[in-house]
């Protein structure tokens, strides 16, 4: 069984493959070898644990797993600002520039403050 390490930057990786499970593993998509631990790097987003946990049965870290949760929980709260739409966005925090921004843009920064959990 190949053994899963939750790494920097949001990464997982996947060590000690047989042929047959890097042969496997190739047919992740989001996937990127790691020439200098020997493995393969996936993000870690819920879709390809799923798939990893599905394809491999590798053991993910439950660390991997809860970031993934929350990862998700985010990208939820984004699409849902999305779908409100940007015709009467209003900023949360004051924007740090002097001319006037458009509603897009007003949009798009208050976006990037909940990303930040401001």
């Amino acid at each position: 069984m190949p053994k899963c390490v939750a790494i920097e930057g949001n990464q997982l990786l996947l060590t000690q493959c047989t042929e047959k499970e890097k042969a496997l593993a190739r047919g992740i998509q989001c996937r990127v070898w790691d020439r200098k631990n020997l493995g393969w790097r996936f993000p870690i987003r819920a879709d390809v644990l799923k798939e990893l946990s599905a394809t491999l049965k590798a053991d993910i870290p439950i660390e991997a797993r809860e970031l993934a949760a929350e990862i998700e929980a985010r990208e939820q709260k984004i699409k849902a600002q999305k779908l409100q739409g940007w015709e009467k966005a209003v900023p949360i925090e004051p924007m740090p520039i002097k001319a006037e921004p458009f509603q897009h843009q007003v949009q798009a920064y208050n976006i990037c403050l909940k990303l930040l959990g401001v």
